[in-house]
């Protein structure tokens, strides 16, 4: 298994790296919501759920599990809680 062999942090950054063209893809303007970049989220959801099947221990991290819990809440209800 390829990922095996990578560092945890690289890990993370890929998580956070998908989780933000997530979000920077829900953030486009409405005009541009094309069936295709539906498919993008989607992909990028798909590949975060296999990154976090191959590295469990990124759901111990907090900063991590923040982070895929906002993609999360905004992927459901379509916006990101405001936390002060």
């Amino acid at each position: 298994n390829l990922f095996i062999f990578l560092d945890i942090s690289e890990c993370k950054r890929a998580i956070k790296r998908l989780c933000d063209f997530i979000t920077q893809q829900c953030g486009r303007p409405p005009q541009a919501h094309s069936k295709d970049m539906h498919s993008s989220i989607v992909a990028a959801f798909q590949c975060t759920s296999n990154w976090l099947i191959s590295h469990a221990q990124l759901l111990d991290d907090r900063e991590c599990l923040n982070i895929l819990l906002e993609v999360v809440e905004l992927g459901i209800s379509g916006t990101k809680s405001q936390v002060s």
